[in-house]
């Protein structure tokens, strides 16, 4: 597991969505089963789901007994307790809607009602609230903090989407919230301290985004072509940025950390999710096959190196009046897992140089 490259050996179309300390989550394809949620560990591979409907795992995060981690199953969302060594215990579909992160104390994603609304669905005692919007909004990531969650994602806005990005207390009330209130399509993807990032539609082409929710403070980072923030972390060894970048009309891995900024991979590809043990990013990538495959890097491989062009952003938010609504859903067992014969292994060695 020390490569500075790794993919995961598959059927074909399977992906990884996020990782830590040796356990990995994303899709996996089974012949004859469509697609199947899917866990790595160094001891062994288990997908869930379904025979008749498709499933994946997006959010993963630590608990005291084992982990969590979070996706969809088929029209639900999905959640999956796993023991210490990352093998599935129980797995559960909740509700209509999906998951696209979890902190291990909350998860945070849609709900389908009329439209689709903001859900924050915390672990513990399965308490569940949405926060209906004017047309569909997700929340796609929170930080949890002494005083509540930041909860960042996308909500409509008069160019599609706008970023939306709100305070919550512990029982999940709302606190100040505020949408972009830009003209294109604009998401805020992941916030951590202090700090949250996605992506911001400027003159016709998607450029990087960055948002300082105290001070509200914004900075575009600007290019030719398609770029899109995914996850950041702060190392001993300096902060790491991933996410997609455009080169010669492709979507390619991105990864910023030691003064560089560079799109990794072979072909089309991205990179989703940062281990929080060091600084190595998880995502998937179809250039090493041709039908996709989970890929792990630690950012070193020879790459396009990219020029980015630093402007700030001047904010005028709207103010968003949402209100919380409590939900109870019924939780739905999964199937129990089965052994899956994915294994990671090195990146070809062509890909390395």
């Amino acid at each position: 597991m020390l490569a500075a490259c790794l993919l995961l050996a598959t059927l074909h179309n399977s992906a990884l969505f996020a990782g830590a300390e040796g356990v990995w989550v994303g899709r996996a394809w089974v012949e004859g089963r469509r697609l199947q949620a899917l866990v790595v560990t160094p001891q062994g591979a288990h997908t869930l789901g379904f025979a008749e409907t498709d499933e994946g795992l997006y959010g993963l995060a630590q608990r005291p007994e084992g982990w969590v981690a979070v996706g969809f199953s088929g029209e639900g969302g999905l959640v999956v307790r796993l023991d210490r060594r990352g093998k599935p215990v129980v797995a559960h579909r909740v509700g209509k809607g999906l998951l696209w992160s979890t902190d291990g104390e909350y998860a945070l994603g849609g709900l389908r009602g009329p439209d689709w609304d903001a859900w924050v669905l915390r672990l513990a005692d399965r308490k569940s609230w949405v926060y209906p919007a004017s047309g569909d909004a997700y929340a796609y990531s929170g930080f949890g903090t002494s005083r509540g969650l930041w909860v960042v994602g996308r909500t409509a806005g008069p160019g599609g989407f706008d970023a939306f990005w709100m305070r919550l207390d512990r029982q999940g009330r709302p606190g100040p919230a505020w949408r972009s209130n830009f003209p294109g399509n604009d998401y805020l993807r992941f916030v951590g301290p202090g700090l949250a990032l996605g992506r911001a539609e400027q003159e016709g082409d998607s450029e990087g985004l960055l948002l300082w929710l105290d001070t509200a403070r914004a900075e575009l980072w600007r290019r030719p072509g398609l770029d899109y923030f995914r996850m950041w972390r702060d190392y001993p060894t300096g902060r790491v940025l991933v996410g997609e970048a455009e080169v010669a009309g492709e979507r390619r891995g991105l990864w910023v950390g030691s003064g560089r900024a560079v799109a990794l991979g072979p072909g089309l590809g991205s990179l989703r999710f940062l281990e929080p043990q060091g600084p190595r990013a998880v995502g998937f990538s179809y250039g090493y096959s041709p039908e996709g495959q989970g890929w792990i890097t630690r950012g070193s491989e020879l790459g396009q190196q990219l020029q980015y062009r630093k402007e700030p952003l001047v904010l005028r938010p709207m103010p968003l009046n949402w209100r919380r609504e409590e939900v109870r859903l019924v939780w739905e067992p999964l199937p129990p897992p089965a052994p899956f014969a994915g294994r990671l292994e090195a990146c070809p060695d062509k890909n390395n140089r």
